[in-house]
């Protein structure tokens, strides 16, 4: 199907249709109406994967370790389309232009997705499996949890940026069982408890001339495959890795001119192979100056659109580390940074490219 099937523009075909199509999208009408909105008409959808971490999960952990509770819940639907690329929503978010890095530095194309409680598993051209632990909140773009501090590994919350620097989770790949006759892209995940590792992979395949499929605890290496024989599939349903064509995809990232305003009397410098969702981006400047730039996507964050407003934490080698506003041009390929303090998270986050609503320190 095509996600123009999907559009938040009323459909004029029967009702039972349209309450599918408006329950899917799950906010379309408040959307159009309150914000400004650029659908994703020409681009197919080939797979949808829905996921929902809540109390089953209990929490999630840091790489720090630390448990971070599950306060509420969060339900995310995940798209992949046939550019090999994956989108996401949630029923908080405001439209469908939330991207995703794809593994091995954003160059790898997607040909299945499966997701639950926040982990995504998928597969890729040349045949390869990966997981991600990923959502709108875990990977630190929700303006509330910043504010109150909810985002520092540490009992009593804090808003200082030193505390609150996301080390976003990145892809792990995952070595497939190299005795399975044939291996399918037909791929599932499923939460079995509470923390990260609560997740069983599954993969189709066969073994000793048997159709099945094989699982393993997502914390497990390879030699923890076993195979299962179905009881009622007479054939495969996935098309085999065997087949696949190897494509990749081109990186989104991209070298960037940086302005620095109201940071340490710094000017300007060069930002190199920066995509938002591949942290950290290493900057340059002035004649040895280095710094790490944290990129978060708030909740304005519009695809389709050449300026993208950000938020994010500059980490200089000193061990500094300040909140930063961050305004992209990828036409012009400049980046501004300005900074912001704490307490003007939510402004920055839900910031209009047209007006300055923060305030700089």
């Amino acid at each position: 199907d095509h996600l123009a099937n999907l559009n938040l523009k009323k459909n004029k075909g029967d009702k039972k249709n349209r309450k599918f199509r408006y329950s899917v999208i799950m906010f379309p009408k408040l959307s159009e109406r309150m914000f400004h909105y650029k659908a994703m008409k020409d681009i197919p959808v080939i797979q949808l994967a829905a996921s929902h971490r809540g109390f089953f999960n209990n929490y999630y952990e840091s790489p720090n370790g630390y448990r971070h509770q599950a306060v509420e819940g969060v339900t995310t639907l995940f798209y992949l389309t046939d550019e090999g690329r994956i989108y996401y929503q949630d029923p908080w978010l405001l439209h469908y232009g939330y991207e995703i890095a794809s593994p091995d530095n954003d160059t790898a194309f997607i040909k299945a997705v499966s997701a639950s409680a926040s982990t995504l598993l998928v597969l890729d051209d040349k045949g390869r499996m990966w997981t991600r632990l990923f959502d709108f909140d875990i990977r630190g773009d929700n303006p509330y949890f910043h504010l109150v501090g909810v985002y520092a590994d540490e009992d009593t919350p804090s808003t200082d940026p030193r505390r609150q620097l996301r080390d976003v989770s990145s892809w792990q790949e995952v070595e497939l069982p190299s005795w399975a006759e044939s291996l399918t892209s037909a791929i599932s995940i499923f939460q079995t408890g509470e923390g990260n590792d609560a997740r069983e992979l599954r993969i189709e395949g066969i073994f000793e001339g048997k159709i099945g499929y094989f699982k393993k605890e997502i914390a497990q290496n390879v030699s923890g495959w076993v195979f299962f024989e179905s009881n009622y599939k007479k054939e495969l349903e996935g098309e085999n890795l065997l087949s696949f064509h190897h494509k990749v995809n081109e990186s989104r990232a991209e070298d960037y001119d940086i302005s620095f305003h109201n940071i340490k009397e710094i000017k300007r410098g060069k930002v190199f192979n920066y995509y938002f969702d591949l942290n950290p981006a290493s900057i340059s400047f002035g004649k040895k100056g280095k710094a790490k730039l944290y990129t978060y996507g708030g909740v304005m964050h519009m695809l389709f659109n050449n300026k993208k407003s950000y938020m994010g934490i500059l980490e200089f080698n000193d061990d500094e580390k300040v909140f930063v506003h961050i305004k992209v041009n990828s036409k012009k390929k400049k980046i501004k940074l300005h900074r912001i303090k704490g307490k003007d998270f939510i402004s920055s986050l839900l910031y209009n490219p047209n007006k300055r609503v923060y305030r700089e320190k």
